[in-house]
């Protein structure tokens, strides 16, 4: 029909015109134009075939992806039981009207990002690729861990053998523990595989004929919160899972994230994504940030739908149901299973304990230095040099008396015949025990024996590395009037190389001026349970960021060299 004329009426005087409103006629498209010839022909078609009694031509498309697949059912198909094809889900590939498996290929697609928003099913997808990894047994083993800055949604495959560590984005102990571990394995790796000229790890499996050389897959929940807590630090988190994604690939070792925004991984990751897979997303603009159609995806998408390749596809669940207690009550069957048959288990992230004994630490690290702890990065001995100043400060309750006893009796263990002298301005829990030789806790015994050993000291009597002075309460002696007393003790004894402790609460060094200055200047101390700013204000070494509230009895910063590392003091017989 041809389309209403229009006609607009206006009066003509002198200044501005004055329209009329007149009524618009209804516009055809508003009317209901009736079946289309599509739907005419469809409509024919079926009528006739039921006429004459011959089956319904088919449909020339294939029914749209189910809403959710089984895992174990789809894992039956071939090939689909190795490391280097983990099973991810369903594909609709349109344009060859098929609805294959599709697979992520860690040799071949290296780090993967997901993308989606809340509740598209990211947590889903990285647990389906761990599910995927638990069944290789056409191909070899893969160890997989995790970074939780979501929602805890990797926490459910926790208890399969082969993933050896979920860690909670807030535990930064534990994170910083597994980029570690990950790194120093892409680091020796980068050497053996270079040493039989391998480029992945089946190269690597086939000439140095070890089969049971691990995958590594990193999966990371949540790659905005995990930038925003850890990319500038000086522990340098987020460097080293940098690296670990820019070399990984070559050594076996793949990365795989969620974000939830186009944006969310920065320029120094992106480089190194090879393949994308993009779920529901919050906006339309989103879609098209990243290069997909937009009007593929909705709000009514199921949880795992995304889009992969440019075609649709479907993550498979362990269960085939959404429901997080029926896949829970699956991943508990299947980490059975997996202890039936024998895998053997990942490595476990270990953990600095709250409490050790020093009996139980060798006297000596390799160095020759006396240990005194463990230490955070590698659970191995924390050490101290035998000489010079060290600074013990901490508040009420945070170990410093056992840290003095536990610096006396390593001594004792490491050098038997160090003499061991303890100076209080005033009778404490430490006086007379046993790990000294001497305590004075009196002005008079004080000044007697330190005239004579500042004496003994500055004539050579005394050889190097043959005596330790612990000078307690630091803050202290100025209100005793000893102060200028001990100072001249301890510049004694540093001079003559002898090891000086001394100790103090956090919040009195500054009132023995002069006393503390030979301890600051030293820049070597252990600060127990310390606040944001002590490092800096004691010492002259700023620790970073932490959380104080993690931090129990006896947990320090040993600092040395201009460098703080976080340390477990041991605990003394």
């Amino acid at each position: 029909e041809p389309e209403p004329v229009r006609v607009d009426i206006a009066e003509m005087a002198f200044g501005a015109a004055v329209e009329w409103e007149v009524p618009r006629p209804v516009a055809l498209i508003d009317r209901d134009p009736g079946p289309t010839d599509i739907s005419r022909m469809v409509r024919t078609i079926r009528r006739a075939a039921r006429d004459v009694s011959i089956p319904a031509p088919r449909r020339p498309w294939l029914p749209e992806l189910a809403a959710a697949y089984d895992f174990s059912d789809l894992a039956q198909r071939p090939n689909l039981r190795t490391d280097e094809h983990l099973l991810l889900g369903v594909m609709d590939d349109a344009a060859h009207q098929e609805q294959p498996t599709v697979t992520y290929d860690p040799d071949r697609d290296g780090t993967m990002a997901v993308y989606g928003t809340g509740g598209s099913g990211k947590s889903a997808t990285l647990r389906a690729l761990a599910v995927a990894s638990a069944v290789t047994p056409r191909g070899g083993p893969v160890w997989v861990y995790g970074l939780d800055f979501g929602a805890s949604g990797l926490r459910p495959i926790e208890r399969l053998p082969h993933v050896g560590a979920v860690v909670s984005g807030d535990d930064e102990e534990g994170v910083a523990r597994v980029l570690r571990m990950i790194r120093d394995v892409v680091n020796d790796r980068a050497v053996r595989y270079a040493g039989v000229r391998a480029g992945s790890i089946g190269e690597y499996r086939q000439r140095a004929n070890a089969p049971q050389e691990p995958r590594i897959l990193l999966l990371v929940d949540g790659i905005v919160p995990f930038r925003e807590a850890h990319e500038f630090t000086p522990a340098n988190l987020f460097g080293i899972f940098s690296q670990i994604a820019a070399d990984g690939r070559q050594v076996g070792v793949h990365v795989i994230m969620t974000g939830d925004r186009p944006n969310a991984v920065p320029m120094s990751v992106a480089s190194t994504v090879q393949r994308r897979l993009i779920l529901r997303l919050a906006t339309e603009d989103d879609y098209l940030l990243l290069g997909v159609p937009k009007d593929v995806l909705g709000p009514s998408s199921p949880p795992g739908r995304g889009i992969l390749d440019d075609n649709e596809v479907q993550v498979a669940i362990l269960g085939g149901n959404p429901n997080l207690a029926i896949q829970d009550r699956e991943l508990e069957r299947l980490a059975e299973s997996m202890t039936r048959h024998g895998v053997v288990p990942a490595p476990r992230i270990g953990r600095l304990p709250s409490e050790v004994p020093l009996a139980s630490l060798p006297v000596l690290d390799p160095r020759g230095a006396v240990v005194v702890g463990v230490d955070d990065e590698t659970l191995g001995p924390a050490s101290i040099e035998p000489w010079g100043p060290l600074l013990v400060s901490g508040p009420p309750g945070s170990g410093r008396t056992t840290a003095l006893l536990t610096i006396a009796q390593a001594i004792r263990r490491a050098r038997p015949a160090t003499t061991i002298l303890h100076v209080a301005p005033r009778r404490t829990r430490l006086a007379g025990t046993r790990a000294f030789d001497a305590s004075l806790t009196t002005p008079d015994a004080i000044s007697e024996a330190a005239a004579d050993l500042t004496e003994r000291l500055e004539a050579g009597a005394v050889p190097p590395g043959q005596l330790l002075l612990i000078v307690e309460s630091v803050g202290d002696y100025s209100a005793a009037m000893l102060e200028g007393t001990v100072e001249r003790l301890v510049r004694a004894c540093l001079r003559a190389e002898q090891l000086v402790v001394g100790e103090s609460e956090s919040s009195t060094w500054s009132q023995a001026y002069d006393l503390s200055k030979p301890f600051k200047a030293g820049r070597r101390g252990i600060l127990l349970v310390p606040g944001e700013m002590e490092g800096d204000t004691l010492l002259g070494t700023p620790l970073g960021r932490f959380k104080r509230a993690e931090f129990p009895p006896g947990r320090a910063f040993l600092v040395s060299g201009g460098r703080g590392r976080k340390v477990q003091v041991a605990l003394p017989e």
